[in-house]
């Protein structure tokens, strides 16, 4: 076996591991951001491992979740902080639980993307509201 054979035949390590958001990312955002930026977070995953289509219909499912519970629980209290916390803490817990399972159960390795952008989205948009219903 010819050195170049070898060279051939030894695989690509870093280009077959995917890079991912942690569970404890996509935790973070949604329980504090909103379902939906949590499930933005985990559709990236989906598009890193090739589920394009998982991915969209998670994204959908989040806006469509939010929507019904927002409507359910605005009835039950109109405060804004105890009518979506329950909702996104319910959230987050089946993204990183049984939907995490599901999706990534055969990815053994991956690196670990960082938090950084989607953390200064999240605080441009607060920011933003911030500035819009102080004003």
């Amino acid at each position: 076996m010819s050195n170049q054979d070898h060279l051939d035949s030894t695989p690509q390590k870093d280009q077959a591991v995917p890079r991912l958001y942690s569970k404890w990312v996509i935790l973070f955002f949604s329980m504090f951001g909103s379902v939906v930026m949590g499930a933005l977070l985990y559709a990236r995953n989906l598009k890193e491992i090739g589920q394009t289509k998982h991915a969209w219909i998670t994204v959908g499912g989040a806006i469509a979740y939010l929507m019904l519970l927002a409507r359910i629980g605005y009835g039950l209290t109109f405060d804004r902080f105890y009518q979506f916390l329950p909702i996104n803490i319910i959230a987050a817990i089946m993204l990183v639980g049984p939907m995490w399972n599901f999706h990534f159960a055969d990815v053994k390795e991956s690196k670990s993307r960082s938090p950084w952008l989607p953390l200064l989205v999240l605080g441009g948009i607060g920011g933003l509201l911030w500035w819009v219903y102080s004003v």
